[in-house]
């Protein structure tokens, strides 16, 4: 497990509730995958006390830089927007089993909702750097929730949604799904409903597809177990398994979103 006081580089909003942080973190940078994440200490007080999961959005290991994108939803993440360049906090990562890619892959499409759009960039810069071909769907409430639209465009086609209207289609991310689709892998990261969906979409079209899950977690190193998913079994059983130790990352089929 790696413990390591990061250097912040630059802590700066990007849209009206998201901000970018960049973080001088080499040995986490050197370990890290895409798809896995780090606990974060958005302060050096007691309050708040747990650590905050954030989702790699980019990793620099030639650099030892990471770059997280979060949105401000409570205390923690307000107290975090304070923090500036040259401060330091403690991190314990990379934590987590990441994105699966294989070699015989050709196609992917990508499918990211509101947050969950953060960890698919890397992903998509692995997966166009092995020449894999994308498609890249994004998702938000409004033109004001979609980044990193302009670094996807430079590997992939995109395609975005809002509930608003106020960029590209109007309605569900999932509204774009093709009705015929022929991809090796399909990966998507967001709130529970889109990802359920996708999941049954891709199980019903016979594509494979992983799924990025978040929750709430006091540890991140899979002590609490206070984060655990239900997975279904290959006989039909349900077992618990934790989203920060045996995930975040899993196959589609096998999560029950419901239950």
């Amino acid at each position: 497990m790696n413990l390591e006081k990061a250097k912040v580089l630059d802590n700066q909003k990007i849209l009206p509730n998201y901000w970018q942080l960049d973080l001088y973190a080499p040995k986490a940078a050197s370990l890290a995958q895409a798809g896995q994440f780090i606990m974060l200490q958005t302060t050096p007080y007691a309050e708040p006390f747990l650590k905050r999961p954030m989702s790699l959005n980019r990793i620099n290991p030639e650099e030892g830089t990471l770059r997280i994108i979060y949105q401000i939803v409570g205390k923690g993440t307000q107290i975090l927007t304070t923090i500036p360049a040259g401060g330091e906090m403690d991190i314990i990562g990379p934590q987590g089993n990441g994105w699966m890619i294989q070699k015989d892959y050709r196609k992917a499409l990508l499918v990211g909702g509101g947050a969950g759009i953060a960890p698919l960039l890397q992903l998509a810069i692995n997966l166009a750097e092995k020449e894999i071909k994308l498609d890249i769907l994004l998702g938000a409430a409004d033109r004001d929730a979609i980044f990193n639209h302009q670094e996807f465009l430079q590997m992939a086609s995109v395609s975005v949604a809002t509930m608003d209207g106020s960029r590209g289609h109007k309605g569900f991310v999932t509204d774009l799904l093709p009705q015929t689709p022929d991809y090796d892998m399909i990966y998507t990261c967001g709130p529970n409903p889109l990802m359920e969906k996708v999941a049954l979409w891709a199980g019903q079209k016979g594509q494979a597809c992983q799924v990025s899950l978040e929750e709430r977690m006091g540890c991140g190193i899979g002590t609490c177990m206070g984060c655990v998913c239900k997975i279904k079994s290959k006989d039909g059983s349900i077992a618990y398994k934790r989203v920060c130790k045996d995930g975040p990352v899993f196959d589609g089929e096998e999560v029950v979103f419901n239950g």
